[in-house]
């Protein structure tokens, strides 16, 4: 009964949990960077006032200081958060190698 209970919880963690933690994860670190990354953007095209239509961050003008520190603040939060769920991905992948789950059925 005690191997039924690890099959089931491992099938659960690779079917729901490991994937989301993994996908969330990586997408937030890769949107942490990408907002930063056009907030400096929009920063150095705005001091220059050079008005670059696909870098518009917010549909109000803010200001370009304040749009550069909430792009930054956005950014450091979404990474900050993505790589706390890769932490947590990596230690469920960890948690599942160490049940060391060995389907020998022929064994009894």
């Amino acid at each position: 009964m005690d191997k039924i209970k690890r099959y089931i919880i491992t099938i659960i963690a690779w079917i729901l949990i490991f994937p989301i933690t993994g996908i969330v994860g990586l997408s937030f670190l890769l949107s942490g960077v990408v907002v930063m990354v056009v907030g400096v953007i929009n920063f150095i095209l705005m001091h220059f006032d050079i008005d670059f239509g696909l870098v518009n961050i917010f549909n109000y003008n803010f200001g370009n200081f304040t749009e550069f520190i909430i792009s930054l603040g956005i950014g450091i939060t979404l990474f900050i958060i993505g790589n706390k769920l890769w932490r947590i991905t990596k230690q469920i992948y960890n948690w599942l190698q160490s049940l060391k789950l060995n389907p020998n059925f022929t064994k009894r």
